[in-house]
């Protein structure tokens, strides 16, 4: 616990950082559908709700001869489409969005819009389930993908009527040891060290993104546009009229330690609160009717590459931490 303690007051002593102006993110009506997965992991999430990739079998993304492979019935459906099997033909037909895509099991060959394609590896029925390279959905179909190879896991991306922000490259490699995070949610860039995987951004049905850079059983470094959006949701941001302390009551955090910061934007708050199992460091923003909200969860269990994992990541606060003065 001692150790935690120190921890936790280490990290807020480091959250020192140059603030400019902070926006929140333009609304777009129709966000379309994330899917996020991972290899040998039957749970899927999907604009932030957790779901079984293939609810009749429990089955996972698998790793095949160096491919992804996946149970992919569910997830065309969850994507807006379909998955049709022709028993004479003794070939399946994919179809989303126009879009056409007929396999047989164990052939390379496809016939995609009509037209002949050939797959760099062959669909595989396992146990009589159908599973796909992961690619033919985002070489054939309009299917958006990110890969984190580190995690082993694909975010991908569908239906929106515009691109945003964390469907492109939100990150770029600094050097051998650290990659770049560029969030226009909130408007910031921080560093962080690539061993992590690439900082997880999860899209959400109430269109808030949260952002997980580090996740263990026992510490979650991560940043939240929940509390942004004031014009978009009674809920988030600064309601009318509301002052600051008041948002920071409605949202428990008057509960804790509070030290104000002086910094560029209206007002900003390190909170530390003890809940006996876990601590939790927040760093609160305001910026005219808009908040922005870092978080680092803390487990007293918390092991030594946890502590090591949190004590870095307040070096890269202090040092590479940049809010934008513009965002989008």
């Amino acid at each position: 616990m001692k150790r935690l303690l120190i921890t936790a007051l280490l990290v807020v002593g480091l959250m020192n950082w140059n603030t400019d102006t902070i926006f929140a993110e333009e609304k777009i009506d129709a966000i379309g559908t994330q899917i996020i997965l991972e290899v040998a992991n039957p749970n899927i999430l999907v604009n932030g709700e957790e779901k079984l990739l293939d609810p009749s079998t429990g089955a996972a993304p698998i790793s095949y001869k160096g491919t992804t492979f996946l149970p992919v019935k569910n997830l065309v459906e969850l994507l807006g489409g379909s998955l049709e099997y022709s028993k004479l033909a003794k070939r399946y037909q994919i179809q989303l969005d126009g879009k056409t895509v007929q396999l047989r099991v164990d052939s390379k060959q496809a016939i995609v819009d009509g037209q002949v394609r050939m797959l760099s590896i062959a669909p595989v029925n396992i146990q009589g389930t159908l599973l796909v390279p992961l690619r033919v959905l985002t070489d054939h179909l309009d299917v958006k993908m990110k890969w984190d190879k580190v995690q082993q896991r694909a975010i991908l991306y569908h239906g929106s009527m515009g691109e945003r922000w964390y469907e492109d490259n939100y990150t770029s490699k600094v050097s051998n040891k650290y990659g770049r995070y560029t969030d226009q949610s909130i408007g910031y860039k921080v560093n962080y060290p690539l061993s992590w995987g690439d900082p997880l951004v999860i899209q959400k049905n109430d269109e808030t993104v949260e952002t997980i850079f580090y996740e263990s059983p026992f510490v979650k470094i991560s940043s939240y546009s929940d509390h942004m959006l004031s014009s978009y949701s009674e809920n988030e941001g600064l309601k009318l009229e509301e002052t600051y302390e008041q948002y920071l009551d409605r949202h428990g955090f008057l509960d804790g330690e509070i030290k104000e910061k002086r910094t560029f934007v209206d007002k900003a708050y390190d909170i530390f609160i003890n809940d006996g199992e876990n601590s939790y460091i927040y760093l609160v923003i305001f910026k005219e009717d808009e908040v922005g909200v870092f978080c680092i969860r803390l487990n007293r269990n918390m092991t030594s590459e946890d502590y090591k994992a949190t004590k870095e990541w307040g070096n890269l606060l202090n040092n590479t931490f940049k809010a934008d003065s513009a965002v989008g």
